[in-house]
């Protein structure tokens, strides 16, 4: 991914980095909707829904409550539903740590400064 490459840390690279998670949410949120269509009864829901914008908006939902590990009230039922769950959930912990150690790793290079930082410190 190119926030990982070498050079300054900027904005930019780190609305990079929340826009990878945010579609990393919208990813699996995908998966789910193959797995609900694919086998219907994967999930359970406290409504059901009657329509596929409805489907989608709820494992859209639902994704995004695994991904922050915030509890939804979907609940994946199937032995495929419930993998996917569980490893969006580890992606979810894991991609914030990385994205943010290694941030602040190249952060704290030498030579690596934004070139807003090195205009206030040669004032």
């Amino acid at each position: 991914m190119v926030m990982f490459r070498g050079g300054p840390v900027t904005w930019s690279r780190m609305q990079g980095g929340v826009g990878a998670y945010l579609l990393l949410g919208m990813a699996w949120a995908s998966a789910f909707q193959t797995v609900e269509q694919a086998r219907p009864g994967s999930f359970r829901f406290v409504t059901v829904p009657l329509a596929l914008d409805q489907l989608i908006s709820k494992l859209t939902y639902f994704s995004f409550c695994t991904l922050t590990t915030l509890r939804g009230d979907v609940v994946p039922v199937s032995p495929i539903a419930r993998s996917l769950t569980i490893a969006e959930a580890a992606v979810g912990q894991l991609f914030p740590a990385i994205l943010i150690g290694a941030l602040v790793a190249m952060a704290m290079q030498p030579g690596t400064r934004s070139p807003s930082a090195l205009n206030r410190h040669s004032a």
